[in-house]
């Protein structure tokens, strides 16, 4: 019995000093851990990297015009080095490395898709990635193929430290492939580069402490211009934030006056509507919990004004951070093709955007880009669903308090979109000054974006004015001069030209004329779309 005995507390005293040995050695991690946390500049970073055989490597493209397969001048790409020196466009108070306090623990995953992207451009961006970047900072480079054409554009670039080359086997498009590179990624944080950039010097570090202060962060650097043509690297504003119109084109904004007086610092991050070009840091439980990038986006286009409305509407927030600057060449043209064409791809991409996230506004998206109301945009369940779950703010909250740069498109007006009345709707015809009458289609752009002005007496179509000039009966549109002849008003359903006193009327073909007014005419009668203002329903001087 005695010796059950000695064995059981043998037993329980090793178990005990493993449970000690454990315990101890895991605080002393700890502490440690804590001990070697990171500050700017302390960090290490490896030899400069060069790719061995680099001329080889990039080869003598070329062509009769050097523009033809990149959309930037390939000759002068070719004739730079990959580790160039740029020069530091950040601003002098950025050079403080106490600016930005403690980086975090955690590693970045760079993520670079890219398709049949010129050899030269392709490497001075992972060079730049890895010559300026603390090398700890760094989880990995992975350059994402998209099925380009010639295998060792990307496989070529695997001996290079931290780079991991992952190869679609067929043509997924920028979207897809950063999502594929999202999920393959090991780094806690992800950041998303286009494969013809250039970050300067000390880019990651400021993105890295917006995104640790709040990891529901989409983190921008400001955007440098590599000119397409001489390949020059220039500064551009730090004033600038990203936006866009109702077309949902992005577009430069200026800071507005509360945020120029706001910010005495030009060195510190301010707050933006949309993130420009795809090129941010974020959180990789973030993104994920935000959806990523919507998969039913095809190719390109969209994805950076989803990713934005998605962060700032379910929680998160978007902001510039002028002290990582990253150069970026800005082409005319997309050199790579659309199986469905590029600017269908775009609206197509768009109206996904719009349906989603836009809520009643994607009226305003329609009436600028009609040709999309009959589009198909594919499923929409998916990114309802992370809607939903996220239980994310109403778009009019996102125009109140983040972008009220952006103007509805007819505050100015009490009516807008189609003139119809019954199933036939006001038509300006084509290469003429003429309107007709024709069968409504929500697919036939000349039949949206009539808006009726209160203020300016006016019915305006795009930027032309309905005119009647004297004796003439058939009004037309021609450019807007404020003058009696485009001067209207509205009584009940009636549309009346101030000048005569008589009414808008159709005829008994697709002809439109003024005649006298006369109550309850049905062919006098008259309905926009959305109205934004009721009408006097008891008419002036309408017999």
């Amino acid at each position: 019995m005695w010796r059950k005995r000695r064995l059981f507390r043998v037993a329980m005293l090793s178990t005990f000093a493993v449970v000690v040995i454990y315990y101890t050695t895991s605080q002393l991690r700890t502490i440690q851990k804590w001990r070697n946390r990171r500050k700017v500049g302390s960090a290490p970073r490896w030899e400069p990297v060069v790719l061995m055989n680099e001329l080889q490597y990039v080869g003598t493209e070329r062509d009769e015009d050097a523009f033809v397969r990149h959309a930037f001048n390939l000759s002068s790409s070719n004739l730079l080095p990959s580790d160039r020196a740029l020069p530091d466009t950040r601003h002098t108070r950025c050079h403080d490395p106490s600016n930005y306090g403690e980086l975090p623990l955690e590693t970045t995953s760079v993520i670079v898709a890219f398709h049949n992207e010129a050899r030269s451009a392709l490497l001075r961006t992972v060079i730049s990635v890895l010559n300026r970047t603390p090398s700890d900072l760094v989880e990995e480079v992975i350059l994402l193929d998209d099925c380009s054409d010639n295998e060792e554009d990307g496989a070529l670039l695997s001996s290079l430290p931290k780079v991991r080359v992952i190869r679609n086997q067929a043509r997924e498009g920028l979207v897809r492939s950063r999502i594929l590179g999202a999920l393959e990624a090991r780094g806690d944080f992800l950041m998303f580069l286009d494969s013809h950039c250039e970050v300067n010097v000390g880019w990651l570090e400021p993105l890295l402490e917006r995104v640790t202060q709040n990891p529901q962060t989409v983190a921008s650097p400001v955007i440098d211009v590599i000119d397409m043509d001489t390949f020059q690297y220039r500064p551009t504003s730090s004033q600038l934030k990203g936006g866009f119109d109702w077309s949902l084109h992005f577009k430069w904004v200026p800071l507005s006056h509360k945020q120029r007086e706001q910010q005495t610092n030009p060195a510190e991050p301010f707050l933006s509507p949309a993130v420009a070009g795809g090129l941010f840091l974020v959180s990789r439980n973030w993104f994920r919990m935000l959806g990523m990038f919507d998969s039913g986006l095809h190719i390109w286009g969209g994805e950076s004004l989803e990713i934005s409305l998605k962060s700032w509407l379910c929680g998160g927030k978007v902001e510039v951070v002028p002290c990582s600057r990253v150069g970026h060449v800005f082409r005319r043209r997309h050199p790579y093709t659309f199986p469905r064409g590029n600017a269908n791809t775009y609206l197509r991409n768009s109206k996904r955007v719009a349906e989603v996230w836009l809520g009643d506004h994607k009226r305003f998206f329609y009436e600028a880009q009609p040709n999309a109301r009959m589009m198909d945009a594919g499923s929409l369940q998916e990114q309802h669903e992370v809607k939903s779950q996220l239980d994310c703010k109403p778009f009019q909250w996102y125009l109140e308090n983040i972008f009220p740069e952006l103007k509805l498109p007819n505050e100015e007006n009490s009516a807008f979109g189609q003139l119809r009345q019954g199933s036939l709707c006001l038509q300006s015809v084509e290469e003429s000054s003429a309107i007709k009458l024709a069968e409504c289609s929500e697919s036939e752009p000349s039949q949206h974006s009539w808006a009726f002005s209160v203020h300016t007496a006016s019915i305006q179509h795009r930027k032309l004015c309905l005119t009647v000039h004297d004796r003439a009966k058939c009004p037309v549109l021609e450019t807007c001069t404020q003058s009696y002849q485009q001067k209207w008003s509205r009584h009940g359903r009636a549309v009346v030209l101030l000048s005569s006193g008589q009414c808008l009327e159709s005829g008994t073909t697709s002809e439109v004329r003024l005649s006298e007014c006369r109550r309850g005419a049905v062919s006098q009668q008259w309905d926009f779309t959305v109205e934004l203002q009721a009408q006097d329903d008891h008419p002036v001087n309408i017999t």
